[in-house]
């Protein structure tokens, strides 16, 4: 699905946060499947006993995971990319409608109701077996990831959660001039969520956005290089200088 960076990785104007309830979309993984989602449940309902903060936050959990099994994954907004061998108008970035369907050219509405991401791919190619014959389908959920500081082109991206960081940093023009990708971080709102050394080592190791536990609206912050300017160097020279004197007439 890596294809899909370059097929549906465009920019999204401005900063635009997805509105989506937190808890909704931290329970289970990103691309969890149905068993995976329904046995988290399972541990969270199990694991409730008693009173007090931590029962009411498991409970809150397990609900969460049950109605992301029952309704599905896909909200209005949502964006999906489409690619059906052969047929260039169904081959595509399209985007979740009202009622959580799907609008593809010359094809009836697909509903997304209690669809999973994982189940992406089987479900459209299942409601496209009647209007396409002998040919490839792929699906890919994308979702709006940042990609700022100092990048060529920084602002909001659709990317598959399948795609490295790397290939994320890529998306936006890459790296400028005065870039030091060791200073990347990962910011969620105001806060940190995954320091230089997690980003770094996720460089190194080519761990994708979900394997980072990226989530819709985090930003991939690339931090800039200390730059040694004839201003900078003056002032340094001039605190030695200063603190050279100050010693010497002790």
């Amino acid at each position: 699905m890596k294809r899909f960076v370059s097929l549906a990785a465009v920019i999204v104007g401005g900063f635009l946060l997805l509105d989506r309830s937190a808890s909704a979309q931290t329970a289970g993984r990103f691309s969890a499947t149905r068993a995976e989602l329904d046995t988290l449940a399972a541990r969270a309902e199990a694991a409730t006993p008693g009173n007090g903060d931590a029962r009411t936050d498991r409970l809150r959990e397990a609900a969460a995971l049950r109605a992301r099994l029952r309704d599905g994954d896909f909200e209005v907004g949502d964006h999906v990319a489409v690619l059906v061998r052969g047929d260039t108008a169904l081959t595509d970035t399209f985007t979740v409608e009202p009622g959580r369907t799907l609008a593809l050219p010359n094809i009836p509405t697909i509903s997304l109701v209690g669809v999973l991401r994982s189940e992406l791919q089987p479900h459209l190619a299942k409601a496209l077996a009647d209007f396409v014959k002998d040919t490839v389908i792929r699906a890919e959920a994308l979702v709006q990831v940042g990609v700022v500081g100092e990048v060529t082109r920084p602002g909001y991206y659709l990317l598959a959660m399948d795609v490295p960081i790397s290939d994320a940093i890529m998306a936006a023009g890459g790296l400028t001039t005065r870039a030091d990708v060791l200073k990347t971080y990962v910011r969620r709102g105001t806060g940190e969520v995954l320091s230089r050394e997690d980003v770094r080592g996720a460089i190194v190791a080519r761990r994708t956005l979900e394997a980072v536990g990226l989530a819709p609206g985090d930003e991939i912050v690339v931090g800039s290089r200390r730059e040694w300017g004839w201003q900078t160097i003056a002032s340094l020279l001039t605190g030695a200088v200063a603190l050279a004197i100050s010693v010497s007439n002790r």
